[in-house]
């Protein structure tokens, strides 16, 4: 019996088969001569059924090609293999890789620039076979994620119109703002797959995917909940600015369309609510002596994720204020 984990047979049975192809045309190419030449004929033999053809075959015949041809073909191929490869791991493992002994320089003899261009091949179809694997994993969580989305858009809308015919005006705002931070959180959660980094190894990166989904899951959650605590901190006047809604006249338009969108920040932004609830605690000694004071935003390039978010002001009229007693 097996002792893994389910978790990791799962994602052995997703992507194990791509390294294992990969790991199988190494060894093939280790054979004899007769072997590999064999192992290349089964490999054209396939091109009358493509569906048979793996990353693994083409892998195996090309660089099968890439040993048998002359010096000055080799030369004249490394170029386009060493940009083709800059794209995919980027520039700054590109420059490592210059800056190594791996990288051959023109007048290399023939081994060694064999050797250059078989692992830049090597790094080129291992990303081309996980490129599809990468994809159909991150448009499975984006999938299963917009589809809970729209169980909770239509939840929510029936809530608010509930409350909204109801009478219960207040109770329809909460509920819509604590909607514009699920889409917030749902647009933060979109950005954060995107910008995945594909410089690291394909297999870790998928492998962290995989199991943090829950945490990606939980952000449209978490994007509702802190924009409620935003509602209830400008509905409590801690924060106040012209930037921010005035609740003396919120069913304006431009009022209530600051509300909509401060709730949204609060979901896209994740450290926005944390940051203001930790300044909000650490100045709670100036706060109760500021009596009648004003919360004010720092105007930082930085943006509203970044820094100290919010700063308590001491009145003009009070410049001595002392925190009480």
């Amino acid at each position: 019996m097996s002792n893994a984990a389910p978790s990791q047979q799962t994602f052995l049975r997703d992507f194990g088969p791509c390294y294992f192809d990969h790991v199988l045309a190494e060894y093939d190419l280790m054979s004899s001569d007769e072997g590999i030449a064999r192992r290349v004929q089964e490999v054209i033999e396939k091109r009358t059924t493509p569906e048979q053809l793996t990353w693994g075959d083409l892998y195996l015949l090309e660089k099968f090609v890439l040993w048998k041809q002359p010096e000055e073909v080799l030369k004249a191929r490394l170029p386009s293999l060493r940009q083709s490869y800059r794209e995919i791991a980027g520039a700054s493992a590109y420059e490592q890789y210059l800056q190594s002994r791996q990288a051959a320089p023109h007048d290399a003899n023939v081994q060694e620039l064999r050797a250059d261009a078989g692992r830049l091949l090597d790094a080129l179809h291992w990303a081309y076979a996980m490129a599809p694997a990468w994809e159909k994993l991150r448009t499975t969580i984006v999938g299963d994620i917009a589809k809970e989305m729209l169980i909770a858009i239509g939840l929510m809308g029936a809530a608010i119109l509930s409350a909204y015919y109801s009478g219960k005006i207040l109770v329809a705002t909460v509920i819509l703002t604590s909607l514009m931070g699920t889409l917030g959180g749902f647009l933060s959660v979109q950005q954060r797959i995107e910008k995945i980094s594909t410089e690291q190894d394909p297999i870790l990166t998928m492998f962290q995917l995989k199991n943090g989904r829950f945490a990606l899951r939980l952000a449209p959650l978490t994007g509702a909940l802190c924009a409620v605590v935003l509602f209830l901190i400008f509905r409590a006047e801690l924060l106040k600015g012209p930037i921010f809604p005035d609740f003396a006249n919120l069913y304006s338009a431009t009022e209530y369309g600051k509300l909509l969108l401060w709730g949204f920040i609060a979901g896209f932004a994740e450290r926005l609510v944390p940051d203001t609830l930790d300044n909000l605690i650490s100045k709670r000694g100036e706060a109760a002596s500021a009596k009648g004071g004003t919360v004010v935003i720092k105007t930082e390039a930085s943006g509203v994720t970044r820094g100290k978010l919010i700063e308590m002001a001491t009145p003009a009229n009070k410049p001595n204020a002392q925190p009480s007693a």
